[in-house]
């Protein structure tokens, strides 16, 4: 897939690592060999390896709460400028702006599918329940999807346990 290159690094703000990790995950599933599923499994192993990774580096600044470390991730990696999250009654929605992520498959990497392939759902899971040291929170399926795109957005669901 071809893309306008300069429109896309000044829209959404782009580094290398993005582009890379970008297309790493497209080309992967251009192959046949990712999708949901199998970057769900990948991204909880990044997740956990993330909380350790901060967990030694940042001990004494951690935030102890979900909000607080969704934060410090998505300031420290980059991922949106428009990164929402909303308190419900049994957990959190997390809100990217599909247009602004910088790490999407699709919007970036350019990869062509009818699903996802989104890494966010399992290592932001990971990474809270790992930094926390417990399993506070769950991934939830919405009509068995974890990112739901509606309104500019990729929606990501959790419940608090």
């Amino acid at each position: 897939m071809r893309i306008d290159a300069a429109k896309l690094i000044k829209l959404r703000k782009l580094d290398s690592n993005c582009i890379m990790f970008a297309t790493f995950m497209a080309g992967f599933n251009e192959f046949g060999i990712l999708n949901q599923a199998v970057m769900n499994h990948a991204s909880r192993r990044a997740g956990a390896f993330l909380a350790e990774f901060f967990r030694e580096t940042q001990h004494e600044k951690l935030p102890d709460n979900f909000v607080g470390l969704l934060e410090l991730l998505n300031s420290t990696l980059g991922i949106c400028d428009d990164f929402i999250i909303q308190r419900n009654s049994d957990g959190y929605r997390v809100s990217i702006a599909t247009e602004k992520c910088r790490f999407c498959p699709v919007g970036v990497g350019g990869a062509e599918l009818e699903g996802t392939i989104c890494p966010f759902p399992g290592l932001f899971e990971s990474f809270i329940n790992g930094v926390l040291d417990n399993n506070a929170i769950k991934l939830v399926p919405v009509n068995r999807r974890f990112l739901l795109k509606n309104d500019g957005f990729c929606n990501i669901i959790y419940r608090i346990r």
